[in-house]
C-alpha cells in the first residue's frame, strides 16, 4: 500500500488509503495480472485437488476457491493410471452429441463451463474415489495489513503500476498520474508476454 501512496503522491494514511481504494485496486490488480499470465507463470496460485466419480454423473463442480482451469485427469477404475483429458470448450464442441462419440475411456474428454463446473466424457460407468485429479488457478488470499500478494517478487511491480493506475483515477482526481502508471503497467506487460510460454 505504501508503494502505491508514493506512486500517486497521496499521505500513506487510513483516509487518503481508504479515499483512493488502495488495497481494493491492489487485489484487482493481481486478479488482472493472474488472469493474463500463462498458468506456467503461476505456480503460487497453482493447485490439484482430486474428487471421486459417482457412476452416471458426468458433471461436477468447480472447487470454492476456483478461478482458472488448467488441466484434468481422470481414470475410470481405482486400479487405473490417470489419463489426461482432452479440453473440449463450450464453443468448440458443435453439440453434446458430438462429444459422446468422440470420447472413449481411453481418450476422455473434458467441456468446461466458467461459472458451473466441468463435464467429463464418456459416462462414467463405476464410483471410482479421487477418479478426478484436477489442476486450477485458485482465487489467492486477500492483500491486507498483515498477507502481502503470494505472487512471485518479479510480478510485484506491476501489480504496483496497475493499482497506482487504478487509485490515481478514482473519481478523476490524477488522471495524468494514473496515465502515466497505466503506461508504464502495458509497456512492461508487453515486454513480458513475449517471453512468456503458455
Amino acid at each position: 500500500t505504501e508503494g502505491v501512496a508514493l506512486n500517486i503522491k497521496i499521505d500513506y494514511n487510513e483516509t487518503d488509503l481508504a479515499r483512493f481504494n488502495v488495497v481494493r485496486n491492489l487485489n484487482l490488480a493481481v486478479l488482472n495480472l493472474i488472469n493474463k499470465l500463462p498458468s506456467i507463470h503461476l505456480s503460487e496460485v497453482i493447485r490439484t485437488s482430486q474428487a471421486s466419480i459417482v457412476s452416471g454423473t458426468q458433471s461436477y463442480q468447480w472447487p470454492v476457491d476456483f478461478l482458472r482451469f488448467v488441466k484434468l485427469w481422470v481414470r475410470w477404475a481405482i486400479e487405473d493410471e490417470y489419463i489426461p483429458a482432452d479440453l473440449k470448450s463450450s464453443t468448440e464442441a458443435e453439440n453434446i452429441y458430438s462429444l459422446f462419440s468422440q470420447a472413449t475411456e481411453e481418450y476422455p474428454l473434458v467441456q468446461i463451463d466458467a461459472e458451473r463446473g466441468f463435464t467429463i466424457f464418456p459416462i462414467p460407468h463405476e464410483n471410482v474415489v479421487n477418479g478426478i485429479r484436477l489442476r486450477y488457478v485458485f482465487l489467492p488470499p486477500e492483500i491486507t495489513d498483515t498477507q502481502d500478494c503470494i505472487l512471485d517478487e518479479k510480478w510485484k511491480s506491476l501489480i504496483l503500476y496497475d493499482a497506482s493506475a487504478m487509485s490515481a483515477a478514482v473519481e478523476g482526481r490524477k488522471i495524468e498520474l494514473s496515465n502515466y502508471w497505466l503506461g508504464l503497467y502495458e509497456r512492461e506487460l508487453n515486454k513480458l508476454m513475449p517471453k512468456v510460454a503458455i
